[in-house]
């Protein structure tokens, strides 16, 4: 509360982005502070809707796309502010922040912090009617949650925001077809409760 809204230090976290948009480590850290400032539901509208961070944490995706680091921080930062009605708009379809959380998975299909990370911010985003079908028809992520389940099976973090993201997803006729019929996610839903039987929210 004091950080965000008393010294309002959005606005220096947003300048020192715009004023070094080549350097990794403060894009890095630039996000990370935000993503920890966005877990306040008010910083969340301060953000993302006064300040439109999405922009500058976009434009830290598209500057440093071989950056874990970045993309990891860029990716957690997204969810947070995902959690709130208007950003979820405002990222899923006036930025169309999925095109760059997809570009981070693939990039990066190793990396187990990017997926988790990337699959909570889809699973926000999913909740919005409209990002559905953005999400789940044009830009297809249910491929690239499908490969972040098969490439971790042994993370159980991963499988619950991946299990999250398919389910806010199905909340669309459309998508209903794609993701049981064309990519058969059942099975991979199935390998999930068989690999974590011990884990209540997965099961």
């Amino acid at each position: 509360v004091i950080l965000g809204q008393e010294l309002e230090v959005g606005k220096d976290i947003v300048a020192a982005m715009r004023n070094h948009p080549g350097s990794a480590i403060i894009q890095e850290n630039a996000c990370s502070a935000l993503w920890n400032l966005a877990a306040n539901d008010r910083n969340q509208v301060i953000l993302g809707q006064e300040l439109e961070v999405g922009k500058d944490i976009v434009a830290a995706m598209r500057n440093h796309p071989a950056s874990g680091d970045v993309q990891r921080y860029a990716c957690s930062a997204l969810r947070s502010l995902a959690f709130n009605g208007r950003n979820k708009v405002i990222l899923g379809q006036e930025l169309e922040v999925g095109k760059d959380i997809v570009a981070a998975m693939r990039n990066h299909p190793g990396s187990a912090i990017i997926q988790e990370n990337a699959c909570g911010a889809l699973w926000n985003l999913a909740s919005n009617d409209r990002n559905k079908v953005i999400l789940g028809q044009e830009l297809e992520v249910g491929k690239d949650i499908v490969a972040a389940m098969r490439n971790h099976p042994a993370s159980a973090i991963i499988q619950e925001k991946a299990c999250g993201a398919l389910w806010n997803l199905a909340v669309n006729d459309r998508n209903k077809v794609i993701l049981g019929q064309e990519l058969e996610v059942g099975k991979d839903i199935v390998a999930v409760m068989r690999n974590h039987p011990a884990s209540a929210i997965i099961q």
